[in-house]
């Protein structure tokens, strides 16, 4: 008989109903996968965080299908698909930021390589790379316009550099660094970049990247990056472009109370409006412009990246 137990059956065997409640029934729990968001009360906390945002987003988007579809697919080849705690938490992790994005901006996400908006097409790029130490899949898009060309390539060239720099980083970080060993089993050090097209009117392009790095410890960290660029003119777009010369108080006039409406999730200072607005953080969406905060900043890690939408004429 082997003497090798997984991390998850450990947690199941050891620490039976220690979490209370998930987006389902623990009580009903059957999987190995359900039992231990069960018996972990930072993965039952996720579970529900996840399918609060899963219900709010499918209230939404404009046709609920494609994303009831989207879930049961992540549901099936994502969560179901771990074998350790690490990996469910981070899987957890990403999928609560991105339905938080797609809450944000109040549309259904994009089809994969295809532009949000008519205007500018958008393509796909990927780079995949599995060894027994590292999981790398990184994703950014590839701009083109034919009003725009070279302002097009320009911001391609940006996203793909800011790319490239988080890989090497990344690379040189885990060079001689082994991938953390849990109760007998080895998590690779993984590294994923996304990305979500958000606006696209007039000559404006708007997106963002969020890139998630795990290198050990009890979990992993997303840095979310926003690029909002005029192609017409061939530069940025300032939060104060739309917000006006006082953009950091008209941006807190409108985030404090939306913090305040659910307090439990922040900081104290954060419900009280102290904190600072970085002007870099920001993309726009239909429904005006969204803030948005890196992890830690404003709350909890488990509020994952606070966003907040200030209401704007069409850009």
């Amino acid at each position: 008989m082997k003497r090798s137990v997984s991390i998850m059956a450990i947690l199941v065997a050891v620490l039976p109903g220690a979490a209370g409640a998930a987006s389902f029934d623990c009580g009903k729990a059957f999987t190995l996968v359900e039992k231990t968001v069960c018996s972990d009360r930072e993965l039952s906390g996720l579970d529900d965080s996840m399918q609060q945002a899963y219900d709010k987003a499918l209230a939404v988007v404009p046709d609920p299908g494609p994303l009831r579809r989207e879930q049961r697919q992540w549901l099936k080849s994502e969560r179901d698909a771990c074998r350790d705690v690490r990996c469910l938490k981070s899987r957890y992790e990403k999928r609560l930021g991105q339905l938080n994005s797609l809450l944000a901006a109040g549309q259904a996400p994009p089809a994969a390589g295809a532009s949000a908006a008519p205007g500018t097409a958008v393509r796909e790029k990927k780079l995949t790379r599995e060894t027994q130490t590292l999981s790398i899949d990184l994703s950014w898009p590839e701009i083109h316009s034919d009003e725009y060309p070279q302002a097009a390539a320009a911001l391609t060239k940006r996203i793909q550099a800011d790319i490239d720099k988080a890989h090497r980083e990344f690379l040189k970080e885990t060079a001689e660094v082994k991938p953390p060993d849990i109760g007998g089993e080895r998590i690779k050090n993984g590294l994923s970049a996304a990305y979500r097209l958000t606006y696209n009117v007039r000559g404006i392009v708007s997106l963002y990247t969020d890139i998630y790095t795990f290198t050990g410890g009890a979990h992993g960290s997303t840095v979310r990056t926003g690029y909002t660029f005029d192609l017409k003119s061939g530069r940025d777009r300032a939060l104060g472009d739309f917000l006006g010369p006082d953009w950091q108080s008209v941006a807190k006039s409108a985030i404090v109370p939306q913090i305040n409406a659910r307090s439990e999730d922040f900081f104290d200072e954060s419900r009280q409006g102290r904190f600072e607005i970085d002007p870099a953080q920001f993309y726009l969406t239909p429904r005006g412009v969204v803030v948005f905060f890196q992890q830690y900043e404003i709350a909890p890690y488990s509020s994952g990246i606070p966003e907040f939408t200030v209401a704007i004429e069409q850009p």
